[in-house]
């Protein structure tokens, strides 16, 4: 008997390369760097007076963090869609498992509320999935995500975040 294969299989995004690596395709980097104004200009819409500081190296980027949180989940995508939806939901549940018990329930169910009900509780499990490896495996890195830009790279991607100061970071060094 053959085998079956998929029919329409998509091939799964892969993640960025890092800055350094030799095979970056054109445009990378000011792919990167549009992606990076845009969050920028949006953080200072939002957040009236809120100051826009990139990181200079001083603590590890959340956009890293985020895909280290991520990667269980990764194999499951294959588009970009998916991608972007799986860092939103990464976001919420990152933010979610910083609440107090009783703030996060109450947050996760007004999450779950905007969705059609049919996703609700697959969405649920998945949130509460997510929040017990954030505490497992990310606990001392408390900093809040207040949005993320996901960009395709055509066959790759590019991840931006804005999140708060680390606790131990003085503002001015951030």
């Amino acid at each position: 008997m053959p085998k079956k294969q998929k029919r329409n299989a998509k091939p799964k995004i892969q993640r960025r390369k890092p800055a350094t690596s030799p095979a970056q395709p054109p445009g990378l980097a000011a792919a990167q760097e549009k992606a990076m104004r845009q969050m920028e200009e949006m953080a200072q819409q939002r957040f009236t007076g809120a100051k826009v500081i990139r990181n200079t190296g001083d603590t590890e980027k959340m956009s890293d963090v985020l895909e280290r949180f991520v990667e269980p989940y990764v194999d499951e995508i294959t588009d970009d869609e998916a991608m972007d939806k799986l860092f939103a939901v990464a976001v919420i549940a990152w933010n979610a498992a910083l609440l107090e018990p009783n703030e996060q329930a109450d947050f996760i169910e007004k999450m779950a509320k905007a969705l059609p009900w049919r996703a609700r509780r697959d969405f649920r499990q998945v949130v509460l999935e997510m929040v017990e490896r954030k505490n497992r495996f990310f606990a001392d890195n408390q900093r809040h995500i207040f949005d993320y830009k996901f960009t395709d790279l055509g066959g790759q991607y590019h991840l931006s975040v804005i999140s708060s100061f680390p606790p131990d970071l003085p503002n001015e060094k951030a």
